[in-house]
């Protein structure tokens, strides 16, 4: 699952209530989040969500302009997390942007997870392709796992973007790195999937287009490390939108989240 929060805009208390309860509704087990808010004294959201949740966790956070608060994202998991960074994607100390990418040791063997947040202007596009191509490089120098990796966030882009084509290996002139498939368009295709919605209220009053703007994409494995039985793989049995509904007369974010539900296929002979 992964959902943008919106850190502390808008009713942030009734609305940090309405997430907890859609969290536990739909009990993932993992979570790419995106806009956690932290304070300098040590709260956090991602602390809130973990204990409400009763998972591990992983996270990064930088200030927030100069609101006091601090904003990033962060991978939790019903399973443990054995290693985890957070990888820089620019070096703008006004609109920072990073991936956390966590080792989530699942009951397959070891997948990397990313959750991220790509830069959110939409005249970015280039920006946020050289973002796709840095977390592209370093899975793709990552040591080879039991599963293929994980991408999940808000990237800020549409699915026929360079961005979405670099990430799903349509757009020809990219470097070499792994390559991704876009669970919606899997068991969704032809269905507008939008996350940014004006349906949604904190949305409504935006100049901003409804765009589907979230994702989660799963890496496809190496063959070599599939022949040799030391690779599964991943297929979309489902994948759905959640948080569309209000909680006790409360729209949880200005972002609708996204869930997959993947079936593992470690061992099926090639």
């Amino acid at each position: 699952m992964t959902w943008n929060l919106w850190g502390r805009f808008g009713p942030w208390r009734e609305r940090e209530a309405a997430i907890i309860d859609t969290l536990r509704v739909v009990d993932p087990d993992v979570l790419a989040i995106q806009e956690v808010w932290a304070t300098g004294d040590g709260a956090s959201q991602l602390r809130v969500v973990a204990d409400a949740l009763g998972m591990h966790s992983a996270g990064w956070t930088q200030p927030l302009g100069d609101t006091g608060l601090e904003q990033g994202n962060a991978v939790l998991s019903r399973w443990p997390i054995s290693r985890w960074r957070a990888l820089t994607l620019n070096a703008d100390p006004l609109d920072p942007r990073a991936a956390v990418v966590a080792d989530v040791e699942t009951p397959w063997g070891s997948a990397p997870v990313v959750s991220t947040h790509l830069s959110w202007r939409p005249e970015e596009g280039g920006t946020r392709l050289r973002q796709v191509r840095l977390i592209r490089e370093h899975l793709w120098t990552r040591e080879p796992g039991a599963l293929p990796p994980i991408v999940m966030g808000d990237l800020n882009a549409e699915p026929t973007s360079d961005e979405l084509r670099a990430f799903t290996g349509l757009r020809a002139d990219e470097p070499p790195g792994p390559v991704f498939v876009d669970c919606w368009e899997q068991v969704r295709s032809g269905q507008p999937g939008y996350t940014w919605d004006h349906a949604n209220p904190y949305a409504a009053c935006t100049p901003w287009p409804r765009r589907r703007l979230d994702y989660v994409l799963i890496g496809l494995p190496d063959l070599g490390l599939v022949r040799e039985k030391r690779m599964g793989w991943f297929e979309v049995d489902s994948c759905e939108l959640a948080g569309v509904s209000a909680v006790r007369g409360t729209v949880p974010s200005d972002h609708y989240a996204v869930v997959t539900r993947l079936r593992v296929l470690p061992d099926r002979p090639h």
